[in-house]
């Protein structure tokens, strides 16, 4: 399959860059697919401006998302995958 993820809108905050591509990530992805998929977003998540940390919980918020798409990429990069 092959799948492309459209890049979110310049500057957009990291909630707005995981909300952005979540809603890409087709059904059935094989996972060479979702692998892409995750190693996009992560790489998407660390150049997303942090500025929009407002709150005292938003950078835990970011250290256990960016920790969630960690696991799925080396999930996917299992050798038995």
């Amino acid at each position: 399959m092959t799948f492309r993820v459209r890049p979110a809108r310049p500057g957009a905050s990291v909630a707005a860059v995981v909300t952005h591509y979540l809603r890409q990530l087709p059904e059935g992805a094989d996972p060479s697919t979702r692998l892409a998929f995750y190693r996009a977003l992560l790489a998407a998540m660390d150049a997303a401006p942090k500025s929009d940390h407002r709150y005292a919980y938003d950078a835990t918020w970011f250290a256990a998302m960016r920790a969630s798409v960690q696991r799925c990429i080396e999930s996917h990069s299992a050798p038995d995958r």
